[in-house]
C-alpha cells in the first residue's frame, strides 16, 4: 500500500479488549455464517458491511456498559477509602 494514501474513513475503531469478549466472538461468527448469495466479490463485501455495522452497534452499547461498570467499580473504591479512612 502506498505511504500516505488516503483509504477514506474507518469502517470503524477497533478495541483490543474485544478479543477477549466472548460476546464479540459470537456476534462476529453467527453474522458471517449467514448466507449472502451473489459472486465472490457479491458476497464479501457484503458481509463485510454487514459486519461493520453489526460491530459499530455492538461497540456503541458495549462502551455504554464499560462505562457504567467503570463508574460502579470507582464508586466501591470510593466507599472502601472512606470505610478505611473511618477505622483509621
Amino acid at each position: 500500500m502506498e505511504k500516505g494514501r488516503n483509504l477514506g474513513p474507518l469502517p470503524f475503531k477497533y478495541n483490543k479488549s474485544w478479543d477477549h469478549n466472548e460476546k464479540f466472538s459470537s456476534l462476529i461468527q453467527t453474522q458471517w455464517e449467514k448466507e449472502v448469495v451473489g459472486s465472490p466479490n457479491y458476497v464479501w463485501e457484503t458481509k463485510l458491511k454487514n459486519l461493520r455495522t453489526v460491530i459499530k452497534k455492538w461497540a456503541k452499547e458495549n462502551a455504554a456498559m464499560e462505562k457504567k461498570e467503570k463508574a460502579d467499580l470507582q464508586e466501591q473504591m470510593e466507599q472502601r477509602k472512606r470505610k478505611q479512612s473511618a477505622y483509621n
